[in-house]
């Protein structure tokens, strides 16, 4: 059994994507919320409730997201419960906050994740979506449709993964290519002791360069006075 990882902002429509994508026998699929994301969620409450970039809000979310790298969702939702918000701000900032890790409190046991040294942050997937696909596909005047598109960010996600070989061998259209046959210029004809270079030159060359005719030939323009 194999295990994919899906890494994610929390969004839901991302989930069902990616199992449609990783729905394979043999496959065990885990879902991950991006703890960056998480601790923006408590940055923005602890903002709204005692100032932005204020040393109390650092105060309040910095022990925060040591505890949700230690120990999970658990004491977050705790200390989003104990807060009375005094601002229209703070109150919708920890609502949301709450909804967030209710919602992904399975996805954010981030000690479970860590023990297996699974990752927790997607910034190298996001990284990869800059030097693996936009590198190939943004490059200039290029302009793609949805199945083209898949089609080359797939292939170049097997060659970057090191496993071309193992999928060529078994593609369906594989074939081997037969080398090309190499031409051999004509040679010119021996002259002999007695023939003039001459002729040799009129025998290899016998169809006159036809002169150009007054269209054809370059316009010159009279100087300025």
């Amino acid at each position: 059994m194999r295990t994919g990882v899906v890494l994610g902002d929390g969004a839901h429509w991302i989930w069902e994507r990616a199992r449609a994508f990783l729905a394979l026998p043999g496959v065990e699929v885990g879902e991950i919320v991006d703890i960056y994301h998480a601790y923006s969620y408590l940055w923005a409450v602890g903002n709204a409730l005692y100032g932005a970039g204020s040393p109390r809000a650092a105060a309040w979310v910095e022990p925060l997201t040591d505890q949700l790298y230690l120990h999970g969702a658990a004491p977050v939702r705790a200390a989003l419960a104990a807060l009375t918000p005094t601002t229209e701000e703070a109150l919708h900032a920890r609502t949301d906050a709450q909804t967030y890790v209710t919602r992904n409190v399975a996805r954010m046991d981030y000690p479970r994740f860590v023990a297996p040294q699974l990752p927790i942050g997607s910034g190298a997937v996001e990284s990869a979506c800059t030097c693996l696909g936009e590198a190939r596909l943004k490059q200039a005047g290029m302009r793609w449709g949805t199945p083209g598109s898949q089609a080359i960010a797939s292939l170049r996600a097997v060659q970057r993964s090191g496993r071309w070989a193992a999928f060529w061998q078994t593609h369906p259209d594989r074939q081997t290519v037969a080398p090309c046959a190499t031409s051999t210029p004509a040679a010119r004809p021996p002259a002999s002791a007695g023939t003039p270079r001459a002729a040799v030159h009129a025998a290899t060359h016998t169809s006159p360069r036809p002169k150009p005719t007054p269209a054809q030939r370059p316009l010159i323009l009279p100087r300025s006075a």
